[in-house]
């Protein structure tokens, strides 16, 4: 479903088989608090992909989506990161999260949401040394790969 402009996602996506991964990138208009939504409902989704969307705000609906255990959200340089780190604690299946290419300086202080996080990717970013030693020892059981 990447590249195909959408501003929403089909009524009829819940009736569809979804596989565990679904590429939803290239979308810049995608209403995200509709798809959250939507894909709430679809208990094998595990993987969304997010990428190129021009993200700017993580609406309060993804916390609708506990089976989530990976989120993808690479090259989203406007990406709000105070309030993604709030809601995806509410996530307590999610395991990785990708924030490649965001063009990252640094990130909240508090990173009390990425706890559980095993795999935090922000490859492609802009953190000085001295923020990535910080990243890292405030999430000290979590892979973190600049």
């Amino acid at each position: 479903m990447s590249g195909l402009n959408l501003t929403k996602l089909p009524t009829q996506i819940n009736e569809l088989p979804l596989p565990e991964e679904l590429h939803v990138s290239n979308n810049p208009n995608l209403d995200l608090a509709d798809s959250f939504k939507k894909l709430s409902k679809a208990p094998n989704l595990k993987i969304l992909v997010l990428s190129n969307n021009q993200i700017t705000a993580i609406p309060l609906e993804i916390e609708m989506m506990k089976q989530l255990n990976g989120l993808v959200l690479d090259n989203n340089p406007d990406v709000n990161l105070e309030s993604l780190n709030e809601h995806i604690k509410k996530l307590p299946e999610l395991k990785v999260l990708l924030l490649r290419e965001c063009l990252l300086p640094k990130l909240p202080e508090n990173l009390d949401g990425l706890t559980n996080l095993a795999v935090l990717e922000l490859s492609n970013n802009h953190f000085s040394e001295a923020e990535q030693l910080r990243i890292k020892s405030l999430l000290p059981n979590t892979n973190v790969v600049f």
